[in-house]
C-alpha cells in the first residue's frame, strides 16, 4: 500500500474523534489518546484485515487515510479508495508557554490548521479541516496539533481530498 520510511513527528496526541464525525467547531471537546513513540514498521503484533495498516500515529504522513483509531492508540491506515473518516494533512505546533485552556489551544490549533490544510477545489463543498488536540497533561513538552481534513457532514469519504 505504501512504503515505510523512519519518520519522528513532534510527540503528540490524537483523538477517538477521528472514530466519530469530527469537523472544526464541534461544541464538545472529543476524548483524546495520547500519543506512542515512533516505529519504522507496522505494528506485527496486531493483526489488520488484507488491505490496512496499523501505525503509531506518530508515524502519519499527509495524505494517510485514516480509517480509525483503536483504544489501544493504533491508527488504521486504508487505500484512499476505500472509506475513510480523515486525511491527514500536516502538524501544526502551538506557542510555548502555560497552558491556555482547552477552548483556546482549539482555536490556536484551528488558526494554525487552516492554511496548512489544502483542499482540492472540488471538494470544498463536502470536506472541512479539524484538528487534533494535545493533552493538558502533556503541555507543554507536546504542544502539536494534527491537522485534518475530514467529511463535512460527519461520516466517510474516498479517495484523496487534498490538493499536494
Amino acid at each position: 500500500m505504501r512504503s515505510r520510511r523512519t519518520w519522528a513527528v513532534a510527540t503528540a496526541v490524537l483523538t477517538t474523534c477521528l472514530t466519530t464525525a469530527c469537523t472544526a467547531g464541534t461544541a464538545q471537546p472529543p476524548p483524546t489518546i495520547p500519543s506512542t513513540p515512533p516505529s519504522a514498521a507496522p505494528v506485527a503484533s496486531v493483526p489488520a484485515k488484507p488491505g490496512e495498516e496499523r501505525w503509531y500515529p506518530t508515524d502519519l504522513r499527509p495524505g494517510d487515510c485514516v480509517k480509525s483509531i483503536a483504544g489501544d492508540q493504533l491508527v488504521t491506515l486504508v487505500p484512499c479508495a476505500r472509506p475513510h473518516i480523515a486525511e491527514f494533512a500536516a502538524v501544526y505546533v502551538l506557542p510555548d508557554g502555560p497552558w491556555p485552556g482547552y477552548n483556546e489551544v482549539q482555536r490556536m490549533a484551528e488558526n494554525g490548521c487552516l492554511p496548512r490544510v489544502h483542499i482540492k477545489e472540488s471538494r470544498h463543498a463536502t470536506v472541512g479541516v479539524s484538528e487534533i488536540l494535545p493533552f493538558e497533561t502533556t503541555w507543554p513538552r507536546s504542544r502539536t496539533a494534527y491537522c485534518l481534513a475530514v467529511p463535512a457532514a460527519g461520516g466517510t469519504m474516498r479517495g484523496h481530498a487534498l490538493a499536494y
